[in-house]
């Protein structure tokens, strides 16, 4: 009763995002229940679930954080490289028309 009572509790710290908390109730659960009824039990197989959502989540979230970190660094850059690309065809116009102008004179 304790052990499903901790595996309650680590889903609901993982809902609060204690990932830390989480993971050590989850696996205390799995832990407990394994002792109880054995490794090969069905009632393990949710707790194992949980902890694998918990692990899950630990990883995925903080990757989650780093991609749109990238993401809006590279449509920065992307920005700043397409304002440079029109100045410099621009420039590069104005110099062509300047030479043509001087050569035609």
């Amino acid at each position: 009763m304790i052990a499903q009572a901790e595996s309650t509790l680590a889903t609901l710290v993982l809902i609060q995002g204690n990932y830390e908390e989480a993971e050590r109730l989850a696996q205390h659960s799995v832990d407990v229940y394994r002792a109880v009824h054995g490794a090969d039990h069905p009632e393990v197989a949710p707790r194992l679930a949980v902890l694998a959502t918990v692990a899950g989540l630990f990883v995925a979230i903080p990757a989650l954080f780093g991609y749109n970190y990238l993401l809006t660094r590279n449509k920065a850059v992307t920005a700043n490289m397409q304002v440079f690309v029109d100045e410099f065809v621009t420039r590069l116009a104005e110099l062509h028309r300047d030479a043509d102008s001087g050569a035609a004179a």
